[in-house]
């Protein structure tokens, strides 16, 4: 089964450049990078002091209970988005990260979820994916929650 990486949109990413708000409507914040701030958009990981722009992101298309807003970061400026989509970038294989199911409606399925290194992510997401209630995945860091990307079977990305 092959599948799709799928970062930040390019427009959301726009927006949040162009001071037009995160989510809740604020600008993003200039932070510097401790060497492990992911940008969510093009998906490697800013160097250390390098400036990184902090927004508030809701990874899912609609409002649900599980529809969560949380922090993630970007480039302040233009990078071009993850184009590798039926890879897993490295942000991802050089982290602990939690993979996580939803359904066609968008809501979590508890008991498929999957914590792990993230050089075994590739096998993790085979096996969530085999299950046809899975309908679309969220790869997120195991320390703090943050969303990385989503990841679909291939062909089937609406993206978010």
């Amino acid at each position: 089964m092959s599948y799709r990486v799928t970062a930040l949109s390019t427009e959301d990413v726009r927006q949040y450049r162009t001071g037009g708000g995160d989510f809740y409507g604020l600008p993003g914040e200039i932070m510097h990078s401790d060497g492990a701030f992911p940008c969510r958009h093009c998906l490697t990981d800013l160097p250390k002091g390098a400036a990184a722009l902090l927004v508030a992101h809701r990874p899912f298309p609609v409002a649900t209970p599980y529809s969560e807003v949380g922090p993630v970061f970007v480039c302040p400026e233009h990078c071009e988005p993850y184009s590798q989509v039926t890879e897993l970038p490295e942000v991802v294989l050089s982290r602990r990260v939690v993979i996580r199911a939803y359904s066609r409606d968008h809501k979590m399925r508890y008991g498929h979820h999957e914590m792990v290194d993230g050089r075994q992510a590739d096998a993790a997401i085979r096996r969530l994916l085999a299950d046809p209630d899975s309908d679309y995945l969220h790869i997120r860091s195991s320390l703090t929650g943050c969303y990385h990307c989503r990841i679909d079977r291939e062909g089937l990305a609406d993206g978010c």
